[in-house]
């Protein structure tokens, strides 16, 4: 038999190893003191990591930028800054009504932003 080490003692413990690796561990251990201490080493350790996985079960929160969770007025910075990207990186809305339009619509939105932060500081 070859000499058992503590991977093969960890795969027996849970249940990994196929059945003829796994009965000569078995009478291994019925006569070798020093293997059924590592294995009541590995179990006990096993065990705690179990508790500790299980007290620490909780899902990762991920922050992304959501529209929902910004307040109004830094949504309404992300649709100026986007709005000022169209207009200088798109060549075709490098036209003058154009350029204008989006202008007016950033400076809109800007507006109401600022009517809004407003109304809510002086309430």
């Amino acid at each position: 038999m070859k000499p058992i080490d503590q991977s093969e003692l960890s795969g027996y413990l849970d249940g990994e190893l196929d059945e003829i690796r796994a009965n000569e561990i078995e009478a291994a251990l019925s006569h070798d003191l020093a293997l059924q201490q590592a294995l009541i080493s590995l179990t006990t350790f096993d065990e705690q990591w179990k508790k500790a996985a299980h007290a620490a079960s909780f899902s990762p929160q991920r922050k992304l930028l959501s529209f929902e969770k910004c307040s109004l007025s830094t949504s309404a910075l992300i649709a100026i800054a986007l709005v000022f990207a169209a207009v200088r990186l798109l060549p075709k809305l490098m036209m003058l009504e154009w350029g204008f339009a989006l202008h007016a619509l950033a400076l809109a939105i800007a507006l109401i932003s600022i009517a809004r932060s407003l109304s809510k500081a002086t309430t």
